[in-house]
């Protein structure tokens, strides 16, 4: 019957999704690979955040609030989102 073997299906593929998942639908563990990537990126970025912070201040504190890093990075800024940037070209 087609019906029962479309349901068999789903049911494989919601526990193979289960499966990447990791139990309970918490996220896997990283391999020690991207874990050791993750945490070069957040140096990196956190780095750059200063260097910024040292050139512009307020520039520097609103990214080291906003700027998010983890398994993905991201900007999420602040209330409204407010801020308004600029290029500055030169020195």
């Amino acid at each position: 019957d087609g019906a029962v073997r479309l349901e068999a299906e789903i049911d494989a593929l919601v526990a193979e999704l289960a499966r990447a998942m990791g139990i309970g639908g918490r996220d896997r563990r990283l391999s020690a690979g991207a874990e050791k990537a993750r945490l070069n990126v957040t140096r990196a970025l956190r780095a750059a955040i200063a260097r910024i912070e040292q050139a512009d201040p307020d520039a520097g504190r609103i990214l080291d609030r906003c700027v998010r890093t983890g398994t993905f990075c991201s900007y999420h800024p602040e209330g409204d989102g407010a801020v308004s940037w600029s290029a500055v070209t030169g020195p």
